[in-house]
């Protein structure tokens, strides 16, 4: 974002100097203006999400989803953060709306919070079992 906003005001820095649009038909012009597009192609965040047949990554933390000991939902500004925990004692905290728009990936890990809510020792928050539609 900041790559195209840099853009915006070399671009429009240009028209206010040259009085118009006459900067554009100097090509080293195109130079300057678009000079940051290419720091921020370099210096961007990118968020991972990945999911396997049993574990879940996300920001370089990752869980066992068929081994979960913990499940909570819990509010973080007007979204909520889904917090699993596997019995390993490894935690992951992730927007629960990241998980639902990839339905492929939501389905994997929501087989992997049934099956450990099913088998083993397992708890969760009143937000997760009545959103999830968890057993008690």
């Amino acid at each position: 974002m900041t790559g195209l906003l840099g853009v915006a005001v070399l671009g429009v820095a240009g028209t206010l100097i040259w009085q118009g649009l006459e900067w554009m038909t100097v090509w080293p012009m195109w130079l300057v203006v678009l000079s940051p597009v290419p720091l921020w192609l370099l210096f961007r965040h990118v968020e991972i999400i990945a999911a396997g047949a049993d574990w879940l990554l996300w920001k370089k933390k990752w869980v066992r989803t068929y081994d979960l000991a913990k499940v909570k939902l819990s509010p973080r500004g007007a979204q909520f953060n889904l917090i699993l925990t596997d019995r390993e004692g490894r935690k992951l905290s992730i927007p629960w709306l990241q998980l639902c728009y990839n339905r492929e990936l939501w389905d994997l890990v929501y087989n992997g919070i049934l099956h450990s809510a099913h088998n083993g020792p397992f708890t969760s928050n009143r937000e997760a079992r009545s959103t999830l539609h968890l057993p008690r």
